[in-house]
């Protein structure tokens, strides 16, 4: 380095540099040369200027620094020869083909692609397919967007080591990365389908809440995913884990839009019947049943399947879910739908704000003494006492505490529930209660 200072001093004019001058010693002499001409340090057939226009090593190390970040086939070059000039090859997740692409140099990748010494660096591009195929359809690509549409765009060989553009775009819906999605919907010349296994992809993002991932899906110019593939199928996944801006998009697709009381109802049924264990419930869900009850086209009906949607929300305690299901605008659902098999279920799991709002339905409230008692009877054996008092108090139909022959008294004083062995006896001391006045 010291010689390469001296040579390129700029108090010695009585030394001029000749075109072979190169304090790198790994550096070629014609990609330095190349490399000054493109930073404007030198001009090609000027051999006399080269050395004098050069002030300092630094000017050099600058001029190097510019050409290296504005040119990327200068850069290229560099990398293709500094891997051909190592005695052992480097392997393929460490070749500045890898380098470049988990560096996301998009450009530089392409000009090396493109270049004449990559052939000559790489002869055999299977040694790439390794690197290049990550196992997992499901894993979320580890490249930059623009890097996957070059490698999948380049020579056959390379394209061949890396795989099908398809595959790489199915993995990068399965792991919600819209960018890349994105990019590879604009190839033309990828040609993926965004439709791909009767719209197995769509499902997936729907499912995943991945919104831009589902509405780019929708939109794509070749073989776009139809919303109403599989019989709604992706509208079902959206429902069930409470996404409505997903299922939104679905109901509203400018063609192909899924029908909201798709496989009678279902779609409605797995909102009512929701995964509880996701964040976006049960706020998520509620949103969706409305979205589903209030769709332009084809709404769903809230009684469909003789009330099964409400006897599902009933169960799990989606107060929301059952409040709209209860005031749907259209076919509304039946609080005693099922003999008041709703009521049941809300009273054994405890859920006295479901269990209120059905006993206090606008029509066709449920019946408190339905089954002769069955639901007192169930809430008094597992302990829960606002839903014994709300039973015991109902406007209309209450139930008694005496029903079955004080069964409902027995099971709670073989569970050791205090409270509502209380509530039982005091409600059978005051005897029956009288019907309220809408009941006349």
């Amino acid at each position: 380095m010291k010689a390469g200072k001296r040579s390129l001093a700029a108090d010695r004019p009585d030394r001029p540099l000749d075109d072979g001058s190169n304090p790198f010693e790994m550096l070629p002499p014609e990609l330095l040369r190349s490399t000054l001409a493109m930073a404007g340090a030198w001009k090609p057939g000027n051999s006399r200027g080269f050395g004098r226009r050069l002030v300092s090593a630094v000017h050099v190390c600058r001029a190097w620094r510019d050409a290296l970040q504005n040119s990327p086939t200068a850069m290229a070059k560099l990398l293709l020869h500094a891997e051909m000039g190592q005695a052992v090859r480097s392997v393929p997740a460490k070749s500045c083909v890898a380098r470049a692409s988990h560096g996301g140099k998009a450009d530089v990748l392409k000009a090396m692609l493109e270049h004449p010494m990559f052939t000559v660096a790489f002869p055999d591009l299977s040694v790439f397919e390794k690197w290049a195929s990550p196992g997992g359809r499901s894993k979320v690509p580890v490249f930059a967007p623009e890097v996957y549409i070059v490698l999948l765009s380049s020579t056959p060989g390379l394209n061949s080591a890396f795989g099908a553009a398809q595959t790489h775009f199915e993995r990068a819906v399965n792991g919600g990365n819209a960018d890349l999605v994105e990019c590879l919907l604009r190839a033309p010349l990828l040609a993926v389908r965004a439709d791909y296994d009767e719209g197995a992809g769509l499902t997936m993002a729907a499912m995943n809440g991945r919104t831009r991932v589902v509405e780019l899906l929708l939109s794509a110019t070749w073989h776009a995913a139809q919303a109403d593939s599989g019989d709604g199928e992706a509208l079902c996944a959206a429902a069930f884990t409470g996404h409505p801006g997903v299922v939104e998009l679905l109901l509203n697709a400018p063609q192909h839009a899924a029908r909201a009381d798709c496989k009678d109802g279902e779609a409605l049924m797995e909102a009512a019947n929701g995964c509880r264990h996701l964040p976006t419930t049960p706020d998520g869900l509620a949103a969706v049943v409305e979205l589903l009850l209030n769709a332009p086209q084809h709404p769903a009906h809230a009684d469909c399947r003789n009330g099964e949607a409400l006897i599902l929300a009933a169960r799990k305690g989606y107060t929301s879910v059952v409040e709209l299901l209860l005031n749907a605008p259209h076919h509304a659902a039946r609080a005693d739908a099922r003999d008041g098999e709703a009521l049941l279920d809300a009273a054994r799991n405890g859920h006295a704000e479901v269990v209120e709002l059905l006993l206090n339905a606008p029509q066709h409230a449920a019946h408190a003494n339905c089954r002769e008692g069955e639901a007192l009877i169930t809430a008094a054996r597992n302990g829960h006492a606002a839903v014994v008092e709300l039973m015991l108090k109902a406007p209309q139909h209450p139930a008694r505490a005496d029903c079955r022959g004080g069964e409902a008294l027995a099971a709670a004083a073989n569970g050791g529930h205090k409270a509502v062995v209380e509530l039982l006896n005091g409600a059978a001391l005051r005897g029956p209660v009288p019907p309220s006045r809408a009941s006349w």
